[in-house]
């Protein structure tokens, strides 16, 4: 999570995450291209999760246990700047008349990619 998430631990963030807040390892980064860049540098690939040009369907980029995603604000996406750190930007393919995915569920589905 980067610094300027929203509060983790607060009590719909808690409620939501139905305890796995509890069974999971968190990271608060205070510098996020720092933190792409070393996660690179560690053998992961990291993806921006959004659409732009050149961006992949994930279905197609082979999703690897040890892959990174991240998750911009919904209402801002991801800084330019820590999208261009990342390894390639990769979307989720949805019905053409639909608007978009919140950022809850597009990370769930990237979590479900990961398990395979």
């Amino acid at each position: 999570f980067s610094a300027d998430s929203a509060d983790l631990y607060s009590s719909r963030a808690m409620r939501a995450a139905m305890g796995a807040l509890f069974k999971i390892k968190v990271d608060l980064v205070g510098q996020m291209r720092q933190a792409v860049s070393a996660l690179i540098a560690s053998g992961r690939r990291v993806f921006a999760a959004e659409i732009r040009p050149g961006a992949l369907s994930a279905d197609t980029v082979g999703v690897g246990q040890s892959d990174c995603f991240l998750i911009g604000n919904e209402g801002h996406g991801i800084p330019p700047e820590i999208s261009a750190a990342c390894s390639g930007s990769v979307y989720i393919p949805i019905r053409p008349d639909s608007e978009s995915l919140n950022a809850a569920a597009a990370a769930s589905i990237f979590a479900f990619m990961q398990r395979s």
